[in-house]
């Protein structure tokens, strides 16, 4: 409940701070929801949560039009599989956003990247760290010149095996 509180009034503070961003700015800051399914059973799993749920951030720098780069961090939340304790998994990522073309107000994109994921299993007490590479599709939605929402679906690769995939939903503004 305490972070849904923190998270409406950075909301807010976003929102209300909105009217002193330029409108042709370089930086996006966003609040980040998503959801991860359809995992492998390897040892390479990107967590041992049963569905797990994430909230974090993002933020992108516009190089030009066509190309951003993306860093993003979330924390994943929910029951693990055998002993339904928690596990603590922060997600770390860092993309190239291509985007192809502009439609009406929606920008569709294709991202490229690494994610660094951080899995810590309070049963175990121990830490596991995983190195992967993520491809992904989504599109911005431009609510005004500042203000947009994010749709994206990401899949995870190690090299040689698919992982898992997971999808974004975000909010965010341009500064």
């Amino acid at each position: 409940m305490k972070n849904m509180i923190l998270l409406s009034l950075i909301c807010a503070l976003l929102i209300v701070s909105g009217t002193a961003f330029s409108q042709s700015g370089k930086f996006n800051f966003a609040i980040q929801t998503g959801y991860y399914g359809d995992q492998n059973d390897s040892q390479n799993q990107l967590t041992s949560l049963k569905d797990p749920l994430s909230i974090g951030f993002q933020l992108r720098y516009h190089i030009n039009q066509d190309v951003a780069l993306q860093l993003a961090n979330e924390s994943l939340q929910g029951n693990a599989y055998q002993n339904a304790k928690e596990e603590l998994n922060l997600q770390t990522s860092l993309s190239a956003l291509f985007y192809p073309v502009q439609v009406w107000k929606f920008s569709p994109y294709i991202s490229y990247g690494l994610s660094m994921s951080q899995l810590l299993d309070h049963n175990r007490a121990n830490t596991k760290n995983n190195l992967n590479y993520l491809t992904g599709v989504g599109t911005d939605f431009l609510v005004t010149n500042r203000l947009f929402y994010s749709f994206g679906a990401r899949f995870f690769s190690d090299g040689l095996d698919y992982l898992g995939w997971g999808t974004s939903l975000s909010m965010g503004f341009r500064f």
